[in-house]
């Protein structure tokens, strides 16, 4: 373990925007080093969160995965939020490396989840900023997740309110991104999801995280066309 730790150092320094990794090869034969120690690991794990006989990373999963690159998180103080008449939590990570901050995440926990309905307040604060943070490191380590074999969305945001494919509340959750896409233009409609840690539309498995992004979607379009 300690081993691995090491040799993974090389990738814990943040690389400048325009930068072009020299030797690629290395880069991945470092990652995948960390990525079977990290299976090592979680195969430890008493209760693994399985879901459609998909493995899922919890949020020490992915702090341990972190740590292996020198990565550090640190959560601000959930806020309370309303979106749509539906209140809930909202929170914000930052995550570091070597003291300089390299990237970081929103999360919200919602009324309107089964799970959160009748939960007092503080749990919701701090399931947000559990979600924040498991976010955040996931934004960074996705690719070496994938190298592990785990699916990249983490495991709390998969345990509240999920919709698999074949569901018509998916099909229609679909249908009103391809819907903001046209309004919105390409542009600020990947930039969007990109905050909330997705390159695509069809890798958003639950309606309450899908409604947040569209309704951040509603609020970009309005403030660009001067409308309140």
């Amino acid at each position: 373990m300690e081993k691995e730790i090491k040799e993974s150092k090389a990738l814990a320094q943040p690389i400048e925007e325009t930068a072009i990794i020299q030797n690629p090869a290395e880069e991945v034969t470092q990652a995948q080093k960390c990525a079977k120690a990290l299976q090592g690991i979680v195969a430890q794990k008493p209760k693994k969160v399985i879901i459609g006989g998909e493995q899922y990373l919890e949020f020490e999963d992915w702090q341990t995965l972190g740590r292996f690159f020198h990565y550090t998180c640190k959560t601000d103080e959930a806020v309370p939020t309303e979106i749509e008449g539906i209140k809930g939590a909202k929170a914000k990570s930052h995550i570091y490396c070597n003291g300089e901050e390299i990237g970081g995440a929103e999360a919200y926990c919602m009324r309107d989840e089964d799970n959160w309905k009748s939960k007092p307040w503080f749990q919701l604060a701090s399931m947000a900023q559990t979600r924040a943070g498991a976010k955040g490191f996931r934004n960074l380590l996705a690719w070496v997740v994938v190298l592990a074999g785990y699916k990249t969305t983490p495991a709390e945001e998969m345990t509240y309110d999920t919709i698999p494919p074949s569901n018509s509340a998916y099909k229609t959750l679909l249908g009103d991104f391809q819907k903001a896409k046209a309004k919105l233009g390409a542009g600020d409609y990947y930039r969007i999801l990109g905050e909330f840690g997705y390159e695509k539309s069809n890798e958003i498995t639950n309606v309450s995280e899908g409604r947040k992004i569209l309704n951040e979607m509603r609020i970009c379009w309005e403030q660009r066309n001067g409308k309140k």
